[in-house]
């Protein structure tokens, strides 16, 4: 039924898969979603376009789909689509093309007036269809409310602990410790990121409270912590 929607003028021009995680952490955490995503060029190769003919549009990661602005690849996107450039646009679920209605309808205005068809992984639609239309609709109104429910859900959490006293924010050298001690734990005790080698390494409290980070992280996951120890103790005595 999928296949049947693909016309031959829609296979002579290119097929995008669009690639999208909301943050950082994300991208580095969810690596099988990631790589779940950069599989739809497969799927495209299966709906009969060469592979030649399929680009992957990955600007976007670590940017949130709350919004239109900031995300360079959706812009790209969408001036292709208006361009009749594209054939299909394929994603992993509605939510990685947009989390907001007014950039959704956008995206499915240009593709319904290009012939442009969408693909997730329930199926190609037609925007220009108005059975596919109104099924695009309702899940690009779950996509934006889910967004919605997430925050509540976030905001309510963290009101609720305040209330009793038991909110406790992270400094910003604590976020900082963390992230250097999770890149020596990932490189095994050898040379981190420069930059933050030599942001981190002149401040002796700071750099304590990263062995600290990096000690307490090794021992939850059974790994010595003694690389990244002799790793800053070589930083600390070398020459800048």
């Amino acid at each position: 039924m999928s296949e049947s929607k693909v016309s031959a003028a829609q296979l002579r021009r290119a097929a995008v898969v669009y690639v999208r995680q909301s943050t950082m952490a994300q991208l580095s955490r969810n690596r099988e979603s990631t790589a779940r995503q950069y599989d739809l060029v497969g799927r495209a190769v299966e709906l009969g376009w060469p592979r030649a003919g399929v680009r992957v549009i990955d600007e976007d990661l670590g940017v949130s789909g709350a919004s239109a602005a900031g995300r360079a690849g959706f812009a790209e996107l969408a001036a292709q689509v208006g361009l009749g450039q594209v054939g299909i646009v394929l994603a992993l679920e509605v939510s990685r093309l947009a989390r907001n209605n007014a950039d959704w309808y956008r995206l499915l205005d240009l593709a319904g007036m290009t012939d442009t068809l969408i693909a997730d992984t329930d199926g190609v639609y037609h925007p220009g269809l108005f059975n596919d239309r109104m099924l695009l609709g309702m899940k690009g109104t779950m996509s934006e409310a889910e967004l919605h429910i997430l925050r509540a859900r976030l905001h309510g959490g963290i009101r609720s602990k305040a209330a009793r006293g038991q909110l406790r924010r992270a400094s910003r050298r604590a976020q900082r410790a963390e992230q250097i001690a999770d890149e020596c734990r990932r490189q095994g005790g050898h040379d981190a990121d420069e930059q933050c080698v030599h942001e981190a390494w002149p401040l002796p409290a700071f750099r304590a409270t990263v062995l600290g980070a990096s000690s307490q992280s090794s021992r939850s996951s059974g790994v010595s912590s003694q690389p990244c120890e002799n790793h800053w103790s070589a930083r600390s005595s070398s020459p800048r």
